[in-house]
């Protein structure tokens, strides 16, 4: 899963906007963290933490809310691509200790991303079909298997699964394939031939008493 299977939209604010203006944004978009943006290009990231920060150290003679944003907003600013993975960008954002990433394209802002939005992608990735589920058989399946004819002997059938260390041959014809041949088909039951149809007259499954 990509980033830009997660990311949200992006709510930006300018650097020469105020904190009393982006704690207004934050409540009415019930968000967190804003891109700083001038020109269309970003700046720096501001969150509530950082304006927490500047209300604590304000003069207590002073408005917070009229401190630039600038003033406040950490910089320089980490990023990360839409087509970054959840893994890579759930690892900055734990060793940076940081909640959010804006998602930059062509130094244009077209996301954010925060760290509840990377542990639901995380969560909907691993309940999402399984690994088995998306499996098809030519990914299990034996190559080039071994095979005997219908007039092989059952002591060569043998031997060969011996030689190979399997339980199954495939029976088949230079005309066509057919059935198959399995120890568990020689165990104590003697000798059989069992023919498909008369269009298939040629093939068959073949089982014998063995001593494997």
């Amino acid at each position: 899963m990509k980033i830009r299977d997660i990311m949200r939209r992006p709510f930006t604010i300018l650097d020469t906007d105020t904190l009393g203006t982006a704690e207004r944004a934050m409540a009415r978009w019930q968000i967190r963290h804003l891109p700083v943006v001038s020109g269309g290009r970003i700046l720096g990231m501001l969150s509530q933490r950082d304006i927490l920060a500047a209300r604590a150290h304000a003069d207590p003679d002073d408005d917070w809310w009229t401190i630039r944003v600038h003033d406040a907003m950490t910089q320089p600013v980490q990023t990360c691509g839409p087509d970054d993975s959840l893994t890579e960008v759930a690892g900055r954002l734990a060793a940076s200790k940081i909640g959010a990433l804006p998602v930059v394209e062509v130094g244009q802002v077209i996301g954010i991303v925060t760290v509840t939005d990377v542990l639901e992608g995380e969560v909907r990735a691993a309940m999402g079909p399984s690994a088995a589920a998306r499996t098809i058989a030519s990914d299990v399946m034996t190559p080039l298997p071994q095979t005997v004819t219908p007039e092989s002997s059952l002591v060569d059938a043998v031997a060969r699964m011996i030689g190979h260390r399997i339980r199954h041959l495939r029976s088949s014809t230079a005309r066509a394939p057919s059935s198959g041949c399995c120890r568990s088909e020689m165990s104590g039951r003697g000798s059989a031939i069992r023919s498909r149809s008369p269009e298939a007259s040629t093939t068959a499954s073949v089982s014998c008493a063995s001593r494997t």
